[in-house]
């Protein structure tokens, strides 16, 4: 998409143009034709660009508003290949252990140990199952957890402030 600013310099362009131009056809004059074209240009421009900054309301060139809270996130960008072996994965233990199982609660140190296992099955050629879909499930439901359930993950995580025991000393004495 072009900016304004590209609009902008074209327009001065075309002004620069104007009658100067004398070929005509049907439509008029290049200048017009051009004029018109980058006018059509800006307006497909101002329809499909929110006209506001992200957290506030956009208005779309058709006069349509909606919330531009959404703005910094891409769910344009989700490969639909890879979403689709995550809800397989789903519907997977849905099947095992019923709708929302997971939900109850499940510590993250948990799910990343069976995330980096379906890894390494992968990784060692196991195509027995779509490893690479359970991994990602588990890594999503990770965040999940991390997010909404501390109280399930107090304990179990190295946090930032974490420091290694301290090594107890070697005796050096034989006995």
């Amino acid at each position: 998409m072009l900016s304004s600013e590209e609009i902008a310099e074209i327009n001065r362009r075309i002004q620069r143009a104007g009658s100067a131009n004398s070929w005509t056809g049907t439509s008029g004059t290049i200048a017009a034709d051009a004029r018109r074209l980058v006018n059509h240009i800006k307006e497909i421009s101002d329809m499909s660009a929110p006209s506001a900054q992200p957290g506030t309301t956009a208005k779309f060139g058709t006069g349509a508003v909606r919330s531009n809270e959404v703005e910094d996130l891409r769910y344009d960008l989700i490969t639909p290949i890879g979403l689709r072996e995550v809800a397989r994965a789903y519907a997977e233990g849905s099947g095992k252990y019923g709708d929302f199982n997971w939900e109850k609660g499940m510590p993250v140190h948990d799910l990343l140990n069976h995330a980096i296992a379906h890894i390494y099955r992968f990784l060692e050629g196991d195509r027995s199952e779509p490893h690479l879909g359970h991994a990602a499930w588990n890594v999503l439901a990770a965040i999940h957890s991390y997010e909404l359930w501390p109280h399930l993950n107090k304990g179990t995580l190295r946090w930032p402030d974490c420091t290694p025991p301290a090594a107890e000393p070697v005796s050096t004495t034989v006995g």
